[in-house]
Formats: structure tokens, C-alpha cells, sequence
């Protein structure tokens, strides 16, 4: 019933494949296609009902999937709490950010809890097994993880239905460790020039292997978040504030202590839903003031969201207007300029 195109062969992005595509896969593109979200944000009043639209896309995939509407389709697992740069707009480097949360890596034991409880959730049809997107960074650089290609090989062995990948700076990435990567699972390695441009490597490397379709180059940033209040941006470069918060609401995020964040601004920790060193995941998840905080951000109820909500300027959901300024190339080098600081101290892993 719920399968569209069983056992045929798809064409995507130019590629060719055997692939079984049922319809929550096929809104779960449509959720995450960047050429669907440039139409929302284009639409009259973009601010008010795109995050409205999305959230019912959202549960719509839920429902189908795990026969429930409120499920993690994104889940955000930090292997590293450590970053090789010093970006002003991010929290990593401040102080506050050091104290509470000293450079750490997963510990193997917990990394191998988690996917094993993400194994087991529970889906339609009597299937079980997390089927969303994966992604294997936090407050960190994934590539400084040393064990980051046994993390991937065994998340996509755990989770065979799941997408598995990271957001990286793109510094220590280089053709061998992509191809390792590759090899080892990996289908997203999401990147964003924090300098305002990608270095050559890159984009020759992009370019090189476009048919594998894992290599995503973002634009350069146009506007900045304050991460829930926790870094300082300048008004003119801060991104709108917002009424409505969908994507917090379906995404688990998950800090190398095994913390669930409410959100994946919260680099402080400074509402932790749970502790998975202690809970499962899905009696973190269910437990109702997780799951009051989801329904209040999905609902828009500003007077019972925390205080960090209320200060916060993110995109994480609504389709914000970018700032025009950062259109232009000369401008947008400018503020990154300005923004980026890069770090070449060497990060002790403890």
C-alpha cells in the first residue's frame, strides 16, 4: 500500500539504480529538497506558513513510516566535541562552551547503544529500525573523530535503511579519506566554505565525483544565527526572528555525553532532555516534557517555550529572508572576513 515503484530501476540525479521507493521516502526528498524549500520561501507570507507546511509534511512521513506523527526523522549523534576552527558566529570557542563541555570523544560503548536502540524502534508492518537521516556531527568536526570511519561503517550496517552522513568544514578532507568514506557507508558529507569560498580540492573533488551525489557544497553563509542567544551576532547580519520552530521538533540530537539537546542551537546544554547513558531513546523522546517543548514549538505557544527559544534567530525552520547584502560577492567576503577566525592550535582528544 505504501510502496509507489517496487524493485524498479529510478533515475536520480543522473544516476541509475535498483531501488525500492515508497511514499515516505518520496516526501521525505520533498522535505529536504533545497529546490522545494527555495519555492516555499518564495511564496506570500513564506514566514508564517512554510513551517506550517513542513510540519505536516513531517508528521505525514511519521505516519507512514512508524504509524505515529511525532518521530525523529533526523538524528544528530556528536562522535566529536571539538572543532579545528574558531568561527565567531558559533559557540565552540567561546568560553562558556569550554567550561561546560570539554573536548571528548563518543566513547565506542555508547556510540554502539545508541544505534543499536535506533535498530529497534519500532515501524509499521512489524519492520523496526530508525529509516530517516543520520548524521554523525554535533558541536564538532566529524573528521577529527579518528574513528570516524568505523562510526560510519557500523551506523550503516546497524541502520541499512537510514541515510547515513555528517556536516564538515571540509579541512581535513581530502580524495583518499572521501573514497574511504565511501566505501565505509557514508551518502551525505554536507559542507559549508566558513571562509566564504571552498578551497580548489574541494571543488575539483566535488566536480570529479558528482555522480556519486554524496558531496554537497553549500553557498557561502548570508546570514548568521545567534544559536539561541548563545553567541553574539551583529544586527545587521542576524537572521529574522521567528514564530513558528518545525525542524527541532523532528530531529534528536544527541551530544558526545549522551545528552539529548532540545535543539540543535542548545551547544550549551542548557535544557537537557535526557541522559542516554541512563535512558533509552525513545523513553527520552516520549517523556512529556520533551514532548510538551515539541508540541508548544510546532504550535508556535510563545509563552511556554524557554527563554532560549524567545531570544533565538535561527533558519532552522521558518525559510528567513537572507540578508540582501550578502548577495553580493564582495559584501559576503566582507562579513566572512570578518566572522571567521581560523584555529591551528591542536586539539587534545581526552
Amino acid at each position: 500500500m505504501n510502496r509507489l515503484l517496487e524493485a524498479q530501476s529510478v533515475s536520480i540525479e543522473g544516476k541509475s539504480f535498483y531501488k525500492t521507493i515508497g511514499i515516505a521516502e518520496i516526501l521525505q526528498r520533498l522535505r529536504a529538497s533545497k529546490a522545494s524549500k527555495s519555492l516555499l520561501n518564495a511564496l506570500p507570507a513564506s514566514e508564517r506558513y512554510v513551517p506550517l507546511l513542513r510540519g505536516a509534511i513531517s508528521e505525514a512521513i511519521c505516519r507512514i513510516a512508524y504509524g505515529r506523527g511525532d518521530m525523529p526523522l533526523t538524528v544528530g549523534i556528536e562522535t566529536v566535541a571539538a572543532c579545528n576552527r574558531g568561527c565567531s558566529y558559533c559557540t565552540v570557542p567561546t568560553s562558556s562552551f569550554k567550561q561546560s563541555r570539554p573536548e571528548k570523544l563518543m566513547s565506542p560503548d555508547l556510540f554502539t547503544k545508541v544505534l543499536d536502540q535506533l535498530s529497534q524502534i519500532p515501524r509499521r508492518n512489524g519492520k523496526r529500525g530508525f529509516c530517516g537521516t543520520l548524521h554523525l556531527n554535533g558541536f564538532g568536526e566529524p573528521l577529527l573523530d579518528p574513528k570516524i570511519l568505523q562510526r560510519v561503517r557500523e551506523a550503516k550496517r546497524m541502520l541499512p535503511e537510514a541515510t547515513i552522513g555528517f556536516y564538515s568544514n571540509g579541512d581535513k578532507l581530502d580524495e583518499k579519506t572521501y573514497l574511504l568514506l565511501r566505501a565505509a557507508g557514508a551518502q551525505e558529507i554536507i559542507m559549508t566554505p566558513h571562509d566564504g569560498s571552498f578551497r580548489q580540492e574541494i571543488i575539483e573533488l566535488a566536480q570529479r565525483y558528482s555522480q556519486d551525489g554524496i558531496l554537497v557544497l553549500n553557498a557561502p553563509l548570508s546570514s548568521f544565527s545567534n544559536r539561541a542567544g548563545q553567541v553574539s551576532v551583529d544586527r545587521d547580519h542576524m537572521q529574522n526572528p521567528i514564530k513558528y520552530c518545525v525542524h527541532p521538533t523532528y530531529a534528536l540530537e544527541i551530544s558526545a555525553s549522551g545528552i539529548v539537546l532540545y535543539c540543535a542551537n542548545d551547544s550549551l546544554v542548557t535544557q537537557p532532555m535526557g541522559d542516554l547513558k541512563q535512558q533509552a531513546i525513545m523513553e527520552a523522546w516520549d517523556a512529556p516534557g520533551y514532548a510538551k517543548l515539541r508540541s508548544d514549538l510546532r504550535k508556535g505557544n510563545l509563552d511556554s517555550l524557554p527563554q532560549s527559544c524567545m531570544s533565538c534567530r535561527s533558519t532552522s525552520s521558518v525559510g528567513n529572508a537572507e540578508i540582501q547584502l550578502a548577495e553580493q560577492t564582495t559584501s559576503l567576503q566582507k562579513i566572512h572576513n570578518r566572522y571567521v577566525f581560523v584555529s591551528n592550535h591542536s586539539i587534545d582528544i581526552i
